[in-house]
């Protein structure tokens, strides 16, 4: 079992990473920020620099990313739940999660937002950065605890069991409906947090009916080539309703990458498994190295290429250098 699980722990790394790279793209999106819709564009790239193409990149990688981990997160999470009373389980999750959330809005989201006020024309601007998420998953894990509390057998574990067709259909469809009904009534951010919900909940139901374990389910690789169709109609999306391309390609990402991942996990380069430990404070230093990096090099005139090349190459450089002299010592960074 646990050799098997070892690709999910992969499969998160390598979304952090892309993580990462979406947050340096974010700054070179044409996207418009509207009341009911805030980029995190925090260092904007000047107009002429900034493409469609980022666009469709961001919100692709963000469809993967956003719900793999919260997948992962809720996988784990309810193997650990089933074994622990409630509160040690929440005091876990508060030290993992809670903690750096606080420090990450109280001591970066305060130079994020002074970065933000700086190149922006409309003056002061607040931010907290990437740190939303986190907030969003220590909720998810309260939720969690409370369907616990409310039903004590809900985390027992079932007979192995593949998803059906009709679960597969009614789920992409559900999905698809939250993220669409509440773009359409101007309130996108509630809408992309319930979809990230319904993720969270699909790795419950995954360890529930035991998911990955010998005799269990794993996606085939026949996901990839939904994954791939999915990421060529989204790409073919119209401008107008390029903020839906999550919803369209994030079910059959997930479930092409968890396949991926299982399928190709013993050829896993040893680089790769080794960068483990330092997905999670590399995920918590990046957004302020980014931007910090993007402040001093958006000015230069250097091609939009060479300047995500150069913010990219300096926060991972300096963000690994972090991790593995001081935020690895820190317990909630530590690898469990």
């Amino acid at each position: 079992m646990r050799k098997r699980i070892l690709f999910l722990d992969t499969l998160r790394t390598v979304m952090v990473l892309l993580g990462i790279v979406c947050v340096v793209l974010s700054n070179f999106t044409t996207i418009v920020q509207t009341p009911e819709f805030v980029w995190t564009r925090i260092v904007p790239a000047p107009a002429e620099l900034r493409s469609p193409v980022a666009d469709t990149i961001c919100l692709l990688a963000a469809a993967a990313v956003l719900p793999v981990l919260c997948f992962i997160s809720a996988y784990f999470g309810a193997a650990s739940l089933r074994m622990h009373m409630l509160v040690p389980y929440m005091k876990t999750k508060w030290n993992r999660l809670g903690w750096p959330l606080l420090a990450g809005v109280l001591l970066f989201g305060t130079e994020l937002s002074y970065i933000a006020s700086q190149a922006s024309p409309q003056g002061l601007r607040l931010t907290v950065g990437t740190f939303w998420f986190l907030a969003l998953l220590l909720l998810f894990h309260l939720v969690l605890t409370a369907e616990k509390k409310w039903h004590h057998l809900i985390l027992r574990q079932r007979p192995a069991e593949a998803p059906s067709v009709l679960f597969c259909i009614a789920f992409y469809v559900l999905q698809g409906v939250v993220l669409a009904g509440f773009w359409y009534i101007h309130a996108y951010w509630i809408g992309a947090a319930a979809m990230l919900f319904l993720y969270f909940q699909l790795g419950v139901h995954a360890f529930v009916y035991r998911w990955f374990s010998p005799k269990g389910y794993t996606p085939s690789l026949r996901w990839l080539a939904a994954a791939v169709l999915a990421l060529c109609v989204s790409a073919a999306v119209p401008s107008a309703w390029v903020l839906l391309t999550p919803a369209i390609a994030a079910f059959p990402l997930l479930m092409g990458l968890l396949a991926a991942s299982a399928a190709w996990s013993s050829k896993t380069p040893q680089r790769l498994l080794q960068l483990a430990p330092y997905a999670y404070p590399l995920y918590f230093t990046s957004d302020i190295l980014t931007q910090n990096a993007a402040y001093f090099l958006q000015p230069l005139s250097f091609p939009e290429w060479l300047k995500i090349v150069l913010i990219l190459g300096l926060s991972l450089i300096y963000g690994g250098m972090l991790c593995k002299y001081g935020l690895c010592y820190i317990p909630c960074f530590k690898k469990r």
